[in-house]
């Protein structure tokens, strides 16, 4: 495979339609014949933040794989086949997927100590990229099903079938993991919701019993502050009373919530 590498696709020998694809960096894989010749778009991920398409054109003897200058590909791509690339691309998405994993097992660490609005607007990131990542590798999938369905003679043949058969293996096991993935990124911000209203839940729980405590000794005071007859307010120790009785009720008070589990 001859690679030609470029920095600006206008100054490419290639017709509009296959310039104008290679320009749009979200352009997906796909397939066209023009001008006698084959033209298969890949959106070619060499890192995390630089996946941009390349385009291989095949007479059926000869194959050109254009490539913008920043795509970092492998030193033996120019020995590689169609399929070869093909299955490159792939693993390049599976390793991506491999980062957004460790990412997760990140946040997972995280739960316990409560994911905040920063974590949660990151996960939605998260979950965008594994969408564009699956739209992607379901594009590539396309392609290689429209190439064994039609099995044109430039692109086909019996010895790469099985080829074939492994790019298809490839791609479901991909689509699987992205799903699984995302799944795992619900329930991380779901178990997250619920521990923290389980927090929130606790800490009310405690504030309403500490209010109430307080409110005995002031509720009992309260009403030797009103100018009525009351009991003990002529017995020369009252105050001492008085303190005694809401001490006592307080720790009776605190007993049972502490026991119905309150505190």
């Amino acid at each position: 495979m001859n690679i030609i590498t470029y920095e600006d696709a206008n100054n490419l020998p290639l017709p509009a339609y296959v310039i104008q694809s290679l320009r749009d960096r979200a352009e997906l894989a796909h397939i066209r014949h023009l001008e006698a010749l084959t033209y298969i778009i890949l959106n070619y991920p060499s890192g995390p933040k630089n996946i941009h398409p390349v385009c291989v054109a095949t007479d059926g003897e000869t194959y050109n794989l254009y490539a913008h200058t920043s795509v970092l590909l492998n030193d033996d791509t120019d020995a590689y086949s169609f399929t070869d690339l093909i299955i490159q691309t792939l693993r390049n998405y599976e390793t991506l997927i491999k980062y957004i994993n460790a990412e997760l097992n990140h946040y997972e660490e995280l739960m316990d100590r409560g994911i905040t609005k920063e974590n949660i607007r990151h996960l939605f990131s998260i979950n965008r990229q594994l969408i564009q990542y699956q739209t992607a590798i379901n594009a590539i999938g396309d392609v290689t099903a429209y190439i064994r369905d039609q099995k044109p003679s430039h692109l086909w043949s019996d010895e790469n079938a099985s080829e074939y058969a492994n790019i298809r293996i490839e791609i479901n096991q991909l689509d699987q993991n992205i799903e699984m993935y995302q799944q795992i990124i619900e329930s991380i911000v779901s178990v997250s919701d619920s521990l923290f209203s389980n927090k929130l839940n606790i800490t009310m729980k405690r504030l309403t019993s500490i209010t109430l405590v307080l409110s005995i000794p002031t509720l009992i005071t309260s009403f030797y502050g009103m100018n009525i007859d009351l009991p003990f307010q002529d017995h020369p120790y009252s105050l001492a009373i008085v303190f005694v009785i809401s001490t006592l009720l307080t720790i009776a008070t605190v007993a049972y919530l502490y026991r119905k589990d309150f505190f």
